[in-house]
């Protein structure tokens, strides 16, 4: 299909559901710098959609239930994106001070700060996995998923993705808020 069929597609998808978009992005960031930003990211994320789903799924596109779940997913996956690259103050809220008045981190605020950057069932998973030490195979059957450790291989690399670090090292610099 040509360029010009998706846009005229994409176009009047706007012309009928811009109101829609425009009021899930509005629930989701107050703002109204901020909505703008993910607005115009959204348009761009639905022309890709457009692109490359238009002639497989003509029906998904034209219903509006389908695009609300598209954007709002859109919305809370920009929110993480948000949370995860947010700029530290001098000092971290996950430092605490020890007894010789030097900074540490509380280490259970920044396990709860990472997998609040995770949906709830990745960030079950992990608990699983690493806090309760559950096997693999229980996990998979508690939580129905197929081949656990590539999963929590998945998992690790995304929080890594969205947290910004590319080691276990740069840990605390990350939430100490060090260069």
């Amino acid at each position: 299909m040509s360029h010009r069929k998706h846009h005229t597609v994409f176009n009047e998808l706007l012309n009928r559901y811009d109101s829609l978009f425009i009021s899930v992005i509005g629930k989701h960031f107050k703002k109204k710098e901020e909505a703008q930003d993910v607005y115009q990211d959204f348009l761009m994320h639905l022309l890709v959609l457009v692109e490359i789903h238009y002639e497989d799924s003509l029906d998904l596109i034209n219903t509006a239930s389908w695009l609300k779940a598209v954007v709002s997913n859109f919305c809370k996956s920009a929110i993480r994106q948000k949370n995860a690259n947010f700029v530290l103050e001098e000092v971290s809220p996950f430092a605490i001070q020890n007894e010789q008045g030097q900074q540490v981190l509380d280490i259970a605020d920044v396990m709860n700060h990472l997998l609040g950057l995770l949906s709830k069932k990745d960030a079950l998973t992990l608990k699983m996995k690493y806090y309760y030490g559950k096997s693999s195979s229980l996990i998979g059957r508690k939580l129905n998923i197929k081949h656990v450790d590539v999963k929590i291989s998945r998992i690790k690399a995304s929080l890594m993705k969205r947290s910004g670090i590319e080691k276990l090292s740069d840990l605390e610099a990350y939430f100490m808020g060090n260069d």
